[in-house]
């Protein structure tokens, strides 16, 4: 059921603008084909979303046109936007120039600047003889400070030198000292020798060991399988021969482990408890 929509644009096709009022597709619709015996598979987008055609080139305009402009060959141009929004501004016209005029006559000035009115020159004093410059060595000075006058000088007493002690004592220095005299050693006060220690056997186990004093190791219950028949080939004797054989590998990793840790000591390793 299809219905002439008069307000919807044209699809420029033969269905006279005809379209469904649920889904609003044109009713020229295609049917493309779903199957691979009615021709290309398609997928679902393509299936349900139909290729827009525009309108005719006569009313579409430049609305079908591409959005890059391309500008026509022809002669290159240095004719930019801005140069032609903006032309360069010329200034107006003066006009020709007249004629010369003749020169203002010289005349010198004769009165009085503002400047020579309110500052009037100052008289030069006249120098005097120049002075005479000091003496580049200047005598001894015979005079007296005032320090000298002040300040008298004491007299020194005269210094005799010191003669040798007769006491002296000549080395090598057999006396004794003042820091000897005073501390006198203290006798350090006789210690007994601690007597040596006594070889005593050790009353502990050999394995004395935390994991050995909290784990003791119980011994593996005998397993008693029969066996059905004598065949060696038998699944049950083979079983057998193998919980032997693994019962024996275990007991001698175990005594090569002891012997390792602890020597080749005779007796029980473990205490039984």
């Amino acid at each position: 059921m299809y219905t002439t929509g008069t307000n919807r644009s044209s699809h420029n096709c033969a269905c006279e603008n005809n379209f469904c009022p649920h889904c609003g597709l044109p009713a020229c619709r295609p049917v493309r084909p779903l199957k691979f015996a009615d021709g290309a598979l398609l997928s679902t987008y393509d299936r349900d979303y139909d290729e827009k055609r525009g309108q005719p080139s006569g009313l579409c305009g430049l609305a079908s046109k591409d959005k890059t402009f391309v500008p026509p060959s022809g002669k290159l141009s240095d004719k930019t936007t801005q140069r032609i929004d903006f032309p360069p501004k010329q200034g107006k016209y003066q006009g020709k120039r007249g004629p010369e005029r003749t020169p203002i006559p010289y005349r010198p000035f004769d009165a009085s600047t503002t400047y020579n009115t309110f500052h009037t020159p100052k008289p030069i004093p006249e120098k005097g003889p120049p002075k005479q410059r000091p003496a580049l060595e200047s005598p001894p000075f015979q005079g007296l400070t005032s320090y000298a006058s002040d300040y008298q000088p004491k007299p020194i007493q005269k210094q005799t030198r010191h003669m040798p002690h007769q006491d002296r004592l000549d080395l090598p220095f057999l006396g004794n000292s003042t820091y000897r005299d005073d501390f006198t050693p203290k006798p350090m006060p006789a210690k007994d020798p601690k007597p040596p220690p006594t070889l005593l056997p050790s009353k502990n186990d050999l394995n004395y060991t935390t994991y050995g004093k909290d784990f003791v190791p119980l011994p593996f219950p005998e397993r008693k399988e029969g066996l059905c028949c004598d065949v060696p080939s038998h699944t049950q004797t083979l079983q057998h021969s193998h919980s032997v054989s693994q019962q024996s590998i275990r007991g001698s990793l175990r005594g090569s482990t002891q012997s390792k840790m602890f020597g080749n000591t005779t007796g029980r390793l473990y205490s039984m408890k």
